[in-house]
């Protein structure tokens, strides 16, 4: 008998500002394990069921809210408070899931723009985790904005201006050749395609700090990289794996794969992938 599809529930927390964030949460009757994810700057937890719903019947326990701001919770106050805000909200929620499943191993997935958040959170260890997985992730961007628009947004930041810019990631194909996953992206209501000139800021502060951090986590990590990524740097991620603290790290690329591996022809190598490595440290 085939199982059914395990369908996440949406609930809700107070974050330690007092604000409500919702966030999606597959549950399976044993878990093993729990596993706290981060989506990327213009996705949000809805892009990424698949995945969640493949591990959730490997027995993890997932959690992964929308950035504030961002997805199903577009509407929450902030959308660009300062970046420790951002680390902190994820601590929050590293916080719930390792209430649910006490003495279980704690995991986080860091996808694209999450990674950084990852890299922050992994690095600092506020927050025990067994092991920490990053997926294509932002850390080092081949993606920015031209001249014109760096001296925009350093003028609306002067003037305290609520001027937003378009997230140069525009075009589906960036994140996928599949053309009904570009169709997806396309038509997403839910996705952040427009951010202003505090969020760049704040996003770029946390970038610097990710590579930083990155280099000193000390936990298992599981590097995962799109082959033909345009929008990470992978050359330089590589770099920075190798420097990596972590006696304990794997790399791993698909080598014909775009941006977003959820979408990619890949996808069911990469699910295995990562429900292995969360097997191999629960």
């Amino acid at each position: 008998m085939q199982m059914a599809e395990p369908i996440p529930e949406i609930k809700e927390c107070v974050a330690g500002d007092g604000v409500k964030l919702r966030y999606r949460e597959w549950i399976p009757q044993n878990p093993k394990a729990a596993v706290v994810c981060l989506h990327g700057i213009r996705s949000h937890s809805a892009w990424y069921t698949d995945s969640c719903a493949h591990l959730c019947r490997k027995g993890y326990r997932i959690l992964f809210p929308d950035r504030r701001g961002s997805g199903i919770n577009r509407e929450s106050a902030e959308l660009a408070p300062r970046y420790e805000r951002w680390i902190e909200d994820v601590e929050c929620f590293l916080a719930i899931a390792a209430g649910e499943l006490p003495g279980k191993p704690l995991h986080l997935l860091g996808i694209s723009w999450g990674a950084r958040l990852a890299a922050v959170v992994g690095s600092r260890g506020r927050v025990p985790l067994r092991s920490v997985i990053f997926s294509a992730p932002g850390i080092v961007s081949r993606v920015d904005y031209p001249l014109r628009v760096k001296v925009a947004v350093a003028a609306s930041l002067l003037l305290r201006s609520n001027r937003e810019f378009a997230i140069p990631l525009e075009d589906p194909a960036l994140f996928t050749d599949n053309p009904d996953e570009q169709g997806y992206i396309e038509e997403d209501a839910l996705g952040l395609r427009r951010v202003n000139a505090r969020f760049l800021r704040e996003s770029r502060k946390l970038e610097r700090v990710a590579k930083t951090e990155f280099i000193r986590i000390g936990i298992p990590l599981l590097l995962l990289l799109a082959g033909r990524d345009e929008i990470v740097d992978n050359r330089n991620l590589r770099v920075l794996f190798d420097a990596c603290a972590s006696r304990e790290k794997e790399l791993k690329v698909y080598e014909g794969a775009r941006h977003t591996l959820e979408f990619d022809s890949c996808h069911q190598e990469y699910f295995e992938d990562v429900a292995r490595w969360f097997e191999k440290y629960s």
